[in-house]
């Protein structure tokens, strides 16, 4: 390993119509695990996912009752 260097695990994808979400180009949703704590957090953009990797971490963002992150 590269000392420095965190590892991610990032599974995306995109909302289907069906799913009563807003379907535009950037919308983007999924889970981002850090490997080394172990810490996961589900995204709804690219911001949160952005905030997590640059380490503001799950407990800077909103969360819904369902442990989803909000907007």
């Amino acid at each position: 390993m590269v000392p420095g260097m965190e590892t991610f695990v990032v599974r995306a994808w995109r909302p289907a119509a069906d799913e009563g979400l807003p379907s535009d180009a950037d919308a983007l949703r999924g889970v981002v695990e850090h490997v080394g704590s172990g810490t996961t957090m589900p995204f709804r953009d690219v911001d949160q996912l952005v905030a997590f990797l640059l380490g503001g971490g799950a407990e800077d963002l909103p969360v819904e009752a369902d442990g989803r992150a909000t907007g």
